[in-house]
C-alpha cells in the first residue's frame, strides 16, 4: 500500500467544462469532509464537487460520490484511480464547471480519472507502514536504559514531556513489537512503566 506526502492539484478542460482536480492526504472521514467542505467554500458556484477517499484503519474504507453526475460516472472513476494506484489514507475531489456542451458517459468517466491521475503523476508517493505507538514514562535516571532501547530496536520518538519524570511517546514498526514489550518489561523493576496504545500506519 501507497500513500502521498503532500496536496497536488491539477487543471484539465474538456469541451468547455473546466475539471479541478485536488488529491490529498487523509487518514480520517473527518478529516476529508473538512477538505471536500473547504473546497466547496472555495468553489461554491461550481457545477459538481464529485469525490473519492480510501482510508485505512484495521481495514480499507472506500466512498466515492458523483454529486449529481450520472450514476457511475464521476465519483466511482475517482475511487478506481485511486486503487489502481494503490493509495490510501487518501481523499480525491474534482470540481466541475460545466462548459454548456454535454459529454456522455464515457466522456466524463475519462475526465474525472484523468483529473486525478495528473494529480498522482506528480504526486510525492511513499510506502506505507504499519506502526505500533508506545507511552513510556520513567526517571530522569533512567534515560540511558531508555535510549539504549530505542537505539537497538531504531524507534522513533514522536512525544516526549519533561516533568518530574519523563513521559515519551515512541513507534516503531509492527515486527518489532514483541522485542520492544520485552525490553521494557525487563527495566520495569527499576521503575520504568509503559502502555501500548495503538496502530497506525505512516508513511515509510
Amino acid at each position: 500500500m501507497k500513500t502521498i506526502q503532500t496536496e497536488t492539484e491539477s487543471t484539465i478542460r474538456e469541451r468547455g467544462s473546466k475539471f479541478y482536480g485536488f488529491l490529498f492526504p487523509c487518514n480520517s472521514v473527518d478529516s476529508f469532509e473538512l477538505k471536500l467542505e473547504e473546497l466547496k467554500n472555495h468553489y461554491p458556484d461550481a457545477t459538481h464537487h464529485c469525490s473519492a477517499y480510501r482510508i485505512i484503519s484495521e481495514q480499507i474504507i472506500e466512498y466515492s460520490n458523483d454529486d449529481g453526475e450520472p450514476s457511475g460516472t464521476a465519483g466511482l472513476p475517482i475511487l478506481n484511480t485511486l486503487k489502481s494506484a494503490e493509495l490510501v489514507n487518501i481523499g480525491a475531489v474534482v470540481v466541475r464547471y460545466y462548459g454548456g456542451s454535454k459529454l456522455g458517459k464515457a466522456g466524463l468517466i475519462d475526465a474525472y480519472s484523468i483529473s486525478i491521475s495528473e494529480c498522482i503523476n506528480i504526486a510525492t508517493i511513499g510506502d506505507l507502514q504499519k506502526v505500533f505507538r508506545l507511552k513510556i514514562s520513567y526517571d530522569y535516571a533512567q534515560e540511558s536504559h531508555i535510549k539504549q532501547i530505542i537505539h537497538t530496536l531504531k524507534l522513533t520518538e514522536s512525544e516526549q514531556e519533561f516533568t518530574e519524570t519523563v513521559t515519551k511517546i515512541i513507534q516503531g514498526p509492527i515486527q518489532k513489537e514483541n522485542d520492544c514489550v520485552r525490553l521494557f518489561e525487563a527495566v520495569s523493576y527499576l521503575g520504568v512503566s509503559f502502555e501500548l496504545l495503538d496502530h497506525i500506519f505512516v508513511m515509510n
